[in-house]
């Protein structure tokens, strides 16, 4: 299986729709080809000014191509879910809000998703990088916002990240979208939604017992390198740890953390109230 990889698009078609169709998807009728899979990791909307259409045609790409685009909830659509934390004013329209809460309540569109194996030689990754790729057996674990590891410990420590992403999709709405700093809430466990992936994700695997995370993860939300700036987002106490072991990755706008012996990988490509590229970032890798 192709795997492609999106972090946030924040309402902006062009630049996502420029990627899909250079690889073969067609948008207006919502077809796949064999043998590809988009995973996306959620914030399709808000910011830009194309948050309905993005919907409704996302929406027919998972339903003519079941299991071939898999789509994360990020903080901006579980706002729209009963449960979630209200913060952002939108003009989203009432058949936007349904087609977020049929995924939801279909279990078409979810928090979490993971993967248990993946070719690890066909991860594209700056090259300096790349000996810090972890075994193929540890498997991809994927959220929104990153997963901490007192929220692993909370929930079993469990290695497997398809069996992890089942036990923490069926999370009441309000447990898994629990805010952390972004929202100036000051939780323990700010949950894969909402958490900031230097702070309350990296800082956390450097600290207690150091058991390092079971597997290697990618995040959207929030990197510590902002691509619409070319600077570095300083947030956290442990900020230069994290800068010192990270690698920028331009073309993909990936910023690769290295932990222990695993990876965390970011990959919001920077998008505010307009895109900066022509064709949205992705990262490639095979299963």
């Amino acid at each position: 299986m192709k795997n492609y990889v999106f972090g946030d698009t924040g309402g902006h078609m062009k630049p996502l729709y420029a990627s899909l169709h250079a690889l073969g998807i067609d948008t207006f009728n919502g077809t796949i080809p064999e043998g590809i899979r988009i995973i996306h990791l959620g914030d399709l909307i808000h910011k830009g000014p194309h948050s309905s259409v993005l919907l409704e045609q996302v929406d027919r790409l998972i339903r003519n191509n079941p299991g071939q685009w898999v789509q994360m909830l990020g903080n901006h659509e579980f706002q729209h879910i009963q449960g979630s934390p209200y913060f952002w004013q939108c003009s989203c329209s009432f058949d936007d809000v349904t087609i977020i809460n049929d995924w939801h309540e279909e279990g078409l569109a979810f928090a979490t998703f993971g993967i248990d194996s993946y070719k690890t030689d066909t991860i594209v990754l700056e090259e300096s990088a790349r000996k810090a790729i972890p075994r193929p057996e540890t498997g991809i674990f994927f959220s929104h916002a990153g997963l901490s590891k007192p929220w692993w410990d909370t929930f079993g420590r469990i290695e497997s990240p398809s069996q992890l992403s089942k036990v923490l999709n069926k999370q009441p709405v309000k447990t898994i979208t629990l805010p952390g700093q972004m929202l100036n809430v000051f939780n323990t466990l700010p949950g894969p939604v909402w958490a900031i992936g230097n702070s309350e994700v990296f800082d956390t695997w450097h600290e207690g017992d150091q058991v390092d995370m079971p597997f290697l993860q990618m995040h959207g939300h929030t990197t510590s390198y902002q691509w619409n700036t070319n600077r570095w987002w300083r947030n956290d106490k442990a900020f230069r740890m994290f800068r010192d072991n990270t690698k920028l990755n331009p073309k993909t706008r990936a910023v690769i953390t290295k932990t222990a012996n695993n990876l965390l990988i970011g990959l919001d490509p920077g998008y505010a109230a307009t895109a900066n590229t022509k064709e949205q970032p992705y990262l490639y890798f095979e299963s």
